[in-house]
């Protein structure tokens, strides 16, 4: 995603010529998300000086002095500079998973800091919103889920070992979980 950032006043948008405040960006639990940071002087695209560093920040809404649950402490420039610098960041960890327990989403707040030639900008405040994620990386898969899955309807009775799991279908229904 491109942010397009005023250099002097610090205003994202979703374009170089917008008035418009950029107010979310959204991303997804587990999932990489990447923020391409385009500086500009209001008409053109400009770079900023060498050795320029940013930070990108996210934390629970209004809670400003907690630990941040999504951050990028560093960006990666580009070669040309309408493709800006970006941030690569992989909403995750414990404290964001509790967060999200079984919330379809929750909105965090975030903000990009940048030092160039000594000076330290900001933008406004955005809201990053993190959906949550179906799938986790540490469950477990099933090998053949035809077979362990029977189909609706079906007259199958018995029991399916899952994990440590074991159900019990009877008449093709789940009778228990054990």
């Amino acid at each position: 995603m491109k942010i397009y950032i005023h250099k002097e006043t610090g205003q994202a948008t979703a374009a170089i010529g917008s008035t418009t405040p950029l107010a979310q960006i959204t991303g997804v639990l587990g999932s990489t998300l990447h923020l391409d940071c385009v500086f500009h002087d209001g008409t053109n695209v400009v770079e900023l000086a060498s050795g320029s560093m940013g930070i990108f920040v996210a934390k629970q809404d209004k809670r400003y002095t907690d630990p941040s649950l999504v951050q990028a402490l560093s960006w990666t420039k580009a070669t040309a500079p309408e493709d800006g610098y970006r941030f690569t960041l992989r909403p995750s960890g414990a404290d964001l998973v509790t967060l999200l327990a079984n919330l379809a989403s929750v909105p965090l707040m975030a903000q990009i800091v940048w030092t160039e030639s000594g000076v330290e900008r900001k933008t406004q405040q955005l809201s990053l919103v993190i959906g949550n994620a179906v799938y986790r990386e540490d469950e477990p898969t099933l090998s053949d889920p035809t077979a362990a899955w029977p189909l609706p309807g079906s007259q199958f009775s018995g029991d399916v070992l899952i994990g440590d799991k074991t159900l019990t279908f009877q008449f093709g229904l789940l009778k228990s979980i054990a």
